[in-house]
């Protein structure tokens, strides 16, 4: 059943055109390039989320995004679905809502939420008018006009910045691991995103990370079953084991000071260290290009914006227990092989398709 026509507008459309944005309909949803979002609190899930998160991924292709910290003053859930239109997308998205008993927030509640985040980033208070009618009240929030580069660093206002990603995660996975670093009072916010990882893609990070792979079949069929069993499928199949999925995590960093950010930054990549993950700052003061800068600031804001310069493979399983994760375990589970031994092919490297 199609749902009732609802409004779409244009009006913003040249103030959002530089985050990606084409048009944003009356119940939230954003439109990218073939590419629609919304969110939602996380707040108001329910019970049992994680095992239906896991069957839209592996059955729906369906990208799951998290954002939380002070600077958004809460924990929120971005849903990234692909449609030939604004029509069907409003339609997926309310098949997902009518499955997981969740409303979604209004075009209006997230501009407001966006223009919160921006109001702390650049240290001025963006009113929460009509946002859609409005617009001038806004515009510099939407631009992100004020941020400037500095020596390796962002800065805003009386603001530091600095952006640190995932490069690797360790052998061991633990529910809980990026809880830790979250909660360091230096974080303004950080943004996790797991995604449907094809065995078409994951063939082709090995093939890639091996000249030649038949070397080292016998030795994966023992330690890497999963992959094991991926690289032995007849070229051009049908199947997909949906086994692994891609994984990202950022942290937006900030100080008073340059001084101030670089020991947070040592600070962080320190403790990440002391928990198996190798972390990275990414270099958005040394890009060229503005756009990449601004969606990623943008990205912390639930833009909808899509960062995928820094990914991981990790097993589905895992990947989406530590995506939602809420408490620590004390041991992880076993796997079934050594990721150690096999990390070269599935973490520390940029994952094709976007940056």
């Amino acid at each position: 059943m199609k749902n009732k026509q609802e409004p779409v507008y244009k009006t913003p459309v040249f103030l959002l055109s530089n985050l990606g944005v084409a048009r944003i309909s009356e119940s939230g949803i954003f439109e990218g390039d073939h590419c629609f979002t919304k969110i939602y609190s996380m707040e108001d899930m329910a019970e049992g989320l994680a095992e239906r998160m896991r069957e839209q991924i592996r059955t729906q292709g369906t990208e799951w995004e998290m954002a939380q910290g002070g600077y958004l003053g809460g924990r929120y859930l971005l849903i990234r679905k692909e449609a030939a239109d604004m029509q069907e997308a409003m339609e997926k998205f309310s098949e997902i809502e009518r499955e997981l008993g969740v409303q979604g927030f209004s075009a209006e509640q997230r501009l407001e939420k966006y223009c919160g985040y921006m109001s702390e980033l650049l240290g001025k208070a963006y009113r929460a008018d009509s946002y859609l009618l409005e617009t001038p009240v806004w515009k510099e929030a939407a631009v992100i006009g004020n941020l400037k580069s500095m020596e390796g660093v962002i800065a805003a206002g009386e603001k530091h910045f600095a952006v640190m990603a995932v490069r690797r995660f360790p052998g061991k996975l633990q529910e809980g691991i990026l809880k830790e670093l979250e909660g360091e009072a230096y974080v303004a916010a950080s943004y996790l995103s797991v995604w449907t990882a094809a065995d078409e893609r994951v063939r082709e990070a090995m093939e890639e990370e091996y000249l030649g792979v038949d070397g080292i079949l016998p030795r994966m069929k023992r330690k890497a079953p999963l992959l094991y069993h991926i690289l032995k499928a007849e070229e051009g199949s049908p199947e997909d084991t949906g086994s692994f999925m891609g994984m990202g995590a950022y942290f937006l960093l900030y100080a008073e000071t340059d001084e101030e950010l670089r020991r947070n930054i040592s600070d962080f990549s320190k403790k990440s260290g002391e928990s198996g993950i190798w972390m990275e700052k990414v270099p958005l003061a040394e890009l060229k290009k503005a756009k990449e800068t601004t969606e990623t600031f943008a990205m912390f804001g639930l833009m909808g914006c899509s960062r995928k310069r820094y990914g991981n493979f990790l097993p589905a399983e895992e990947a989406v227990k530590l995506f939602l994760a809420e408490r620590p375990k004390a041991e992880a589970e076993d796997l079934g092989y050594d990721v150690e031994e096999m990390r070269t092919l599935f973490f520390g490297g940029d994952l094709k398709g976007g940056a």
